[in-house]
């Protein structure tokens, strides 16, 4: 388990200095926020945003915030069961059998499976998002976030953060404390192999925002990261 971590961590730094490409030189303690200095310009105001991050970067930080002030969560549909804690306006909870008869009826766009669970989005729901005059976000991997925008004229006039922690020890760590807090919660947990198995999937999809506009925003410090979001989402969008 510990060589495994290990491996991980190296891929993880690897794909990162990718990302940055061959004009960013800096140690791994500095590597994520180099990647967020070269891509400060794609912040910007918008009246879409697409959040992403390996699970455990902090993701909810951002996404609570742009709710409060005033953006709709762009609503995935998944067959798994409701968590608790979890409201009715996060995701469209329904059986199997309703999400193949969906699917026939052609209502649902980019279904797909993941962890032995089907996920997609309402076509409805996608028409509004993408049309770009109500408020909002959507919490989306780089995949989901390439399939929901597949134009680079939509792509330019959404704001895409990619959520990146100061250091892969600290995301390890973060999802551990997670994970003990569901435990002692009485809830569903994730082994220490599940864990590993995750972050090997989502270093694969932090591959792909090599070919996305995404704007790398380090969560090191809760303050920083919501002024960092509250200059962007307090201005009004540019007129398209």
């Amino acid at each position: 388990m510990r060589n495994s971590l290990v491996v991980l961590e190296r891929t993880y730094y690897r794909t990162l200095y990718d990302l940055a490409g061959s004009e960013i030189k800096a140690s791994k303690r500095l590597l994520p926020y180099k990647l967020e200095e070269a891509t400060a310009h794609l912040l910007r105001p918008a009246s879409r945003f697409v959040i992403s991050g390996i699970s455990g970067s902090g993701k909810t930080t951002i996404t609570n915030f742009l709710k409060k002030r005033g953006y709709v969560k762009l609503r995935n549909i998944t067959t798994r069961p409701k968590r608790p804690g979890e409201k009715e306006d996060e995701y469209i909870f329904i059986t199997t059998p309703t999400f193949k008869r969906w699917l026939v009826a052609n209502k649902i766009f980019h279904p797909h499976k993941r962890n032995g669970v089907l996920h997609g989005i309402l076509k409805t729901d996608r028409a509004k998002f993408l049309l770009g005059k109500s408020k909002f976000y959507a919490d989306k991997s780089v995949a989901g976030a390439r399939n929901l925008i597949s134009k680079p004229s939509i792509a330019e006039r959404t704001c895409l953060i990619y959520i990146l922690p100061p250091s892969f020890r600290e995301l390890y760590k973060r999802i551990s404390i997670r994970e003990q807090e569901r435990e002692s919660n009485n809830e569903k947990t994730l082994s220490k192999l599940e864990i590993l198995d995750r972050f090997e999937e989502e270093i694969a999809d932090m591959r792909l925002a090599r070919k996305m506009p995404y704007a790398f925003l380090v969560n090191d410090n809760r303050s920083r990261v919501k002024k960092a979001i509250a200059q962007i989402a307090a201005a009004p969008p540019p007129r398209t």
